[in-house]
């Protein structure tokens, strides 16, 4: 296993040409993959995650089916602090020109750090600070794994996502 810097995705634009991001684990670091079940997908169709790490790993396939060893294969993974939708926000969209409000689990919320395989990654989204909300450091305790190095222990209260 090792670490890599960064990873790349590629994408179909809005106006069908092909294109490409790029998502490091220190800058340009959020990416946007669809909500894991079909009610999910009514309310925000979309999860949101702060990439922190991107493993290349060595792993087998373990099938009780095929006879003998497998070859192992190189897998790349992403390790993701996630994002929640801002219950509090009544609802967003174009048709009321709102942009969706999400921000940061809390660090003790199962479910907040996960791994994602980069084949889900439908692109890197454009998240910004709320900065009217200002940061707290509640959500997480000192870390410098969990957070991007200028960030000084506080996460923003909210992100939103630009439509």
């Amino acid at each position: 296993m090792y670490i890599k810097k960064y990873i790349r995705f590629n994408y179909t634009t809005y106006d069908l040409r092909r294109a490409q991001d790029t998502v490091g684990s220190r800058n340009q670091h959020d990416i946007m993959v669809l909500s894991g079940s079909e009610d999910d997908r009514e309310q925000n169709p979309y999860w949101f995650g702060c990439v922190i790490s991107i493993f290349t790993v060595k792993a087998f396939c373990v099938d009780p089916k095929r006879i003998g060893g497998s070859k192992p294969e190189t897998l790349d993974v992403l390790y993701v602090r996630w994002f929640g939708q801002d219950e509090g926000q009544s609802e967003w969209g174009l048709h009321c020109g709102r942009m969706p409000r999400i921000g940061f689990l809390p660090a003790t919320e199962p479910g907040a750090f996960g791994l994602v395989n980069p084949v889900d990654v439908i692109r890197r989204p454009y998240i910004e600070p709320a900065f009217a909300y200002g940061q707290t450091d509640e959500l997480m305790g000192p870390s410098s794994i969990g957070r991007c190095s200028g960030d000084k222990d506080k996460d923003y209260l909210y992100y939103y996502v630009n439509m």
